[in-house]
């Protein structure tokens, strides 16, 4: 069953989080759904590969590659994310989004991937004590309305934050962790994939 996100990034290459990854350190545990709408009915154009290869990022970082055992087609339905390039920041209140089949907590469209546009909340006032009190990382990044009601949550991990930079989105976050679900005053935490383009770049080259 579906219980985590992931974005492809080439044909071969699924980044995730490295908590997604915690049940099993066998890389056939794992399968990866492209191009789903619904997550009960994978319709046409949908792709299923397993996952030849795990590697997860060897610092505390909440990042994960899984190399796929075939490449993905691409598709109108199955196109990489393209990645930012190393240590960009986004700049406060960018309007980004995100996508996934998370728990929905009674609102409407569970089963339907859903997408959700958030503003990126910059460290030093994500950090501030009244919202996530320093515990966020300048290997992350918050999004989120501070008034809450719109976030990822539970099953969301693992999935993509993507930004608009000019003529083309730009895979900015990874889905890690939140307080709660769509708290006032508690946006949702995104690793800042910026920092890690380079191990994922050498990752992809060595494998």
């Amino acid at each position: 069953g579906h219980f985590c996100g992931g974005t492809l990034i080439s044909p071969e290459w699924v980044l995730t989080a490295k908590h997604c990854l915690e049940k099993s350190s066998s890389p056939s545990s794992y399968k990866v759904i492209l191009g789903a709408h619904e997550e009960y009915h994978l319709g046409e154009g949908v792709q299923e590969i397993d996952v030849s290869k795990l590697f997860k990022e060897p610092s505390e970082a909440d990042i994960a590659l899984l190399k796929l055992s075939s490449p993905a087609i691409i598709t109108d339905k199955v196109i990489p994310a393209c990645l930012p390039t190393p240590n960009y920041v986004v700049a406060d209140r960018t309007a980004c989004y995100i996508t996934g089949w998370g728990e929905t907590k009674g609102t409407y469209g569970a089963g339907l991937l859903k997408e959700a546009r958030l503003p990126v909340i910059e460290n030093k006032v994500c950090n501030r004590y009244e919202y996530l009190g320093g515990k966020v990382s300048p290997n992350e990044l918050c999004a989120g309305h501070l008034a809450g009601g719109i976030d990822s949550c539970q099953g969301d991990s693992g999935g993509p934050l993507v930004c608009f930079e000019k003529d083309k989105y730009i895979l900015q976050g990874v889905t890690s962790w939140g307080l709660g679900c769509a708290l006032p005053n508690k946006p949702g935490v995104y690793v800042r994939v910026s920092r890690f383009v380079t191990w994922i770049e050498e990752i992809m080259r060595r494998n």
